[in-house]
């Protein structure tokens, strides 16, 4: 007797194909990859695709008990922790045989803790500021991978978001010229989230995210009784509430709760880059009612997990802004007309403070080879920046110019403090804290010709 198909979702939705996760195996494994282990490999990625595509479908059709006995059975499933424990390796880690990704693999499973300290550290943001970030342990790890698939299948990415593998900045730029040439969006608005991942408590993901209280609980949060190291103060700190920031799976949470609250807004351009927010429309004033209204919803779609604004700004295109490190503005109807992009005074900002920390490290006989190495870096990766090739040369004939005269007492006090025995740690600290003094003073400004050269 011929049974009738398991429902399946399509093999194009899965999270990652065999060849990802045998490159990934390659550099997880202290020993090539021999023909038995990637046999045993690709044994347990088919029978684990079969169970996630059929996960995924139960989830999509609300068959919430069949979803729940799949999702029972992937977190228990060997070969889904194996591949798990793989693809959440983290990259800086040593190498490990595949026996050790079997015992990590048998000690993984999403819905109880891993019991593993995690570590707390303090990320100095370009702008200014400090981020705290979570480091988790290796099986931690492997619990927020499974999560991680596990949400992609049964809810898939979010529409609006870029800030994932195959869309990225450069798309959403494409995206913001094509809503300016075929959608009449003539002004933008951008919304930043206060504190967004600390703020995302446990109840806004249970109304989002279809896995069990148990998964969640103790893998996209931190469970109660996780012991917290932090790394900057050498000692214990509480349990943060909000989604951790650092943890595999909080990305793809964030956006799922952000991307009902997007839903209400009648824009005529929407899109998300994380915490980043971005709508279009035909005026400055429509892009302020648009802003208002996400505000509001922010706070009110999540009664116990309110969100609230950080900052917001409206503007005509052309007027100089920030949308994540470029500056959109009119293109010449001689040029083809539309929307060209250049990098914003704020991307400067970074990269002169980036630049300059490099080169008050070292001699200045050095500096020119640096300098030029690091503008090419900086023009390679503003994909979209129109006349980036001329514009690498106009970075460092500003910084010559404009910057560099103005390094000489920062670069004798870093030389200074490298003679006394300061560690490179120290050194960069010290460096970085230098150039974001002399910065402000010469990137921000509009009246040192700085202005009329970014947008070339």
């Amino acid at each position: 007797m011929k049974l009738a198909p398991t429902a399946m979702l399509r093999k194009s939705e899965l999270p990652y194909a065999l060849g990802s996760l045998l490159d990934k195996a390659r550099s997880v494994l202290s020993t090539p990859l021999v023909p038995e282990h990637e046999a045993e490999l690709t044994a347990m990625f088919a029978a684990t695709q079969k169970q996630l595509r059929r996960y995924g479908f139960a989830v999509q059709n609300h068959h919430r008990r069949r979803g729940a006995s799949l999702e029972y059975r992937l977190s228990t499933a060997l070969g889904y922790r194996v591949i798990s424990v793989i693809m959440g390796y983290p990259k800086k880690a040593a190498k490990i045989p595949f026996a050790k990704v079997k015992n990590l693999a048998n000690a993984a499973c999403p819905r109880i803790p891993s019991g593993e300290t995690v570590h707390v550290r303090a990320m100095t943001k370009p702008e200014g500021g400090e981020r705290l970030i979570t480091i988790f342990g290796k099986v931690a790890r492997a619990n927020q991978s499974m999560a991680r698939d596990m949400i992609q299948v049964a809810c898939g990415h979010s529409k609006y978001e870029f800030a994932r593998k195959g869309r990225g900045r450069e798309k959403l730029m494409g995206a913001i010229s094509n809503a300016n040439r075929n959608g009449g969006v003539r002004a933008l608005g951008t919304f930043d989230i206060k504190d967004c991942f600390p703020s995302m408590l446990r109840s806004a993901a249970e109304a989002v995210i279809p896995l069990s209280k148990g998964t969640i609980g103790n893998t996209l949060y931190i469970p109660v009784d996780t012991h917290i190291h932090n790394a900057l103060h050498n000692s214990e700190i509480a349990v943060p509430a909000g989604l951790p920031q650092g943890a595999l799976s909080s990305p793809i949470v964030a956006s799922r709760i952000i991307e009902p609250c997007v839903d209400k807004v009648p824009a005529r351009f929407r899109c998300s880059f994380l915490d980043n927010i971005n709508f279009g429309d035909g005026s400055v004033e429509e892009v302020e009612a648009l802003l208002d209204i996400l505000s509001g919803t922010f706070e009110s779609q999540y009664p116990g997990s309110p969100l609230f604004e950080k900052c917001r700004h409206a503007f005509k295109i052309g007027t100089p802004s920030d949308v994540l490190g470029y500056w959109p503005r009119p293109n010449p109807p001689w040029f083809g007309g539309g929307i060209r992009f250049s990098p914003s005074n704020k991307a400067l900002r970074r990269f002169y403070i980036k630049l300059a920390t490099e080169l008050l490290q070292m001699p200045s006989e050095l500096w020119a080879q640096s300098e030029e190495h690091m503008a090419y870096a900086f023009a390679a990766s503003q994909k979209s920046w129109s006349g980036r090739t001329g514009g690498r040369e106009m970075l460092i004939t500003a910084f010559n110019q404009y910057i560099a005269p103005l390094l000489g007492p920062a670069h004798q006090q870093v030389l200074d403090a490298g003679a006394n025995g300061f560690s490179k740690k120290a050194l960069t600290v010290l460096a970085r804290s230098q150039a974001a003094k002399v910065m402000p003073k010469v990137v921000v400004a509009t009246e040192n010709g700085l202005s009329d050269w970014h947008g070339a």
